[in-house]
């Protein structure tokens, strides 16, 4: 089983929208009493209290019964999951292994606002299990407490309409939580979803994955009976040229906020900065999705992923590839996103060490020069994409072997097309093939236009498509 998030929008209307800001009010309050009693003891003695101990202090409280069991209790599981985070974290701040993001460990806080003497609503309504809420065909329901019927027009349970992008009839429902997000209501549901039957057939080749700034991702695969590496470069120029486009529309807004001397928060910039990361985060998804169609393909079995942890530490490369490191390029959220979809189709992933990958030559293993920083030079075997020899190498590494023996390469660069299509389609092919004066010569360059036909078809989604690299 596979443990997954599924997301559901939520359609409250003006009367709903009230009870569920009451059920976060009511959440909160639970919450600041048991909080209470648990941060008293830990100052007192340096012990946290236990789910059980906190659970038999409150539970003949008003503020646990003004809830409906599952919730109240899973209001209690949350905090006790905070306080378990926060004893954990105490102790790599002993030890000096606090992450350097985190500069001071506190205790979980209070849904309080001193100044103004009042509850701050919770930023979330937990559901402790699926016997309190249900999902159906554009609905969702939930448990409400019982003086809720008669304030509100709810005969057993409050519904709500609802929409999800993926079928759920499969999966097995766990714990649930109701939040607000910029002014929209979600439900986040935990769930089991059986993995997916994979065809038996045999899987023989192998891949190696270079992440980057400039290219996403440069995907290696060796076929090993045909001596065949195909490569494929997904660019980040165009999505780069989005990204930027959305931060320099924040940038206006703040701007304009600033003139006008508002202080506080903004719904509107709020929702600039989500609809930016929608954007980078549905061109990764697309890109995950791409990348597994090719690996199904060409029977890849294994992949081995360049580890690039801590790249961004004490790195200045001027203004542009600055942001481009530190604010576009989200390596960890490419890895998520990539793993999951790899994993559901059964291609194991394997983490490899990526130092001086790009700075040795993958074909004679003699030392590059690197006149610019898109690209190696070997004074024996010619000229390549630093990433792609870094893809290369790294999967020699995985496979650890000292020579790779090959006979052709062909490289396909994809970009990202936002308008009308919301796909990674096919810029241009380059092949390499083997010289005897120099090895690495480029042979061949195909770089047709990319035309769209219609909105709901590519040509280059197609089995077609994939034939390019190989």
């Amino acid at each position: 089983m596979l443990k997954r998030t599924l997301k559901v929008r939520l359609y409250p209307t003006g009367w709903q929208k009230q009870a569920l800001k009451e059920l976060q009010i009511r959440c909160a309050k639970l919450w600041n009493r048991a909080n209470y009693l648990v941060r008293q003891e830990f100052f007192k003695s340096g012990n946290i209290l236990s789910y059980e101990t906190v659970y038999n202090l409150v539970k003949n409280s008003p503020e646990y019964k003004a809830l409906p069991t599952d919730i109240a209790q899973a209001v209690l599981k949350k905090l006790a999951e905070s306080w378990k985070s926060f004893k954990e974290l105490k102790k790599l701040e002993k030890k000096g292994k606090l992450p350097k993001h985190i500069k001071k460990v506190s205790p979980p806080k209070y849904f309080k606002d001193r100044k103004q003497n009042k509850t701050l609503p919770m930023s979330v309504i937990p559901i402790l299990a699926p016997r309190s809420y249900s999902l159906g065909d554009f609905y969702f329901d939930v448990v409400v407490p019982k003086d809720f019927k008669q304030t509100y027009p709810i005969k057993k349970r409050l519904e709500f309409l609802a929409t999800y992008k993926i079928p759920y009839t499969s999966y097995k429902f766990k714990r649930a939580e109701i939040l607000n997000k910029n002014g929209r209501w979600y439900v986040h549901i935990s769930v089991e979803a059986p993995k997916k039957e994979v065809k038996p057939k045999e899987r023989v080749n192998y891949a190696g994955i270079d992440l980057g700034v400039r290219n996403l991702i440069v995907l290696a695969i060796y076929d090993v009976k045909r001596k065949l590496i195909r490569v494929y470069q997904f660019k980040s120029k165009e999505l780069w040229k989005e990204w930027k486009y959305w931060t320099k529309k924040i940038a206006q807004y703040q701007s304009k906020l600033a003139k006008s001397g508002h202080k506080g928060k903004s719904l509107r910039l709020r929702k600039l900065y989500e609809k930016r990361q929608e954007r980078l985060k549905l061109a990764i998804q697309q890109m995950a999705n791409k990348i597994v169609q090719i690996l199904e393909r060409y029977n890849v079995k294994e992949v081995f992923v360049g580890d690039l942890t801590g790249i961004r530490e004490g790195k200045n490369y001027g203004r542009e590839l600055n942001k481009l490191l530190h604010n576009f390029w989200i390596r960890k959220q490419i890895e998520e996103i990539l793993k999951y979809k790899l994993e559901e189709v059964g291609i194991d992933w394997s983490p490899i060490p990526e130092g001086y990958t790009s700075q040795i030559c993958f074909n004679c293993g003699s030392k590059t020069i690197r006149p610019r920083r898109h690209f190696v030079v070997c004074q024996r075997c010619g000229k390549l994409h630093s990433d792609i020899n870094g893809a290369i190498n790294i999967l020699k590494l995985g496979l650890k072997l000292k020579h790779l023996e090959w006979k052709k390469i062909r490289e396909v660069h994809l970009i990202w097309k936002r308008k009308g299509t919301n796909r990674w389609v096919f810029k241009y092919l380059r092949i390499y093939k083997k010289h005897k004066d120099k090895v690495l010569v480029r042979t061949l360059a195909n770089n047709p236009p990319v035309v769209v036909v219609h909105k709901d078809y590519c040509p280059k989604s197609s089995p077609a498509f994939l034939m390019r690299g190989g």
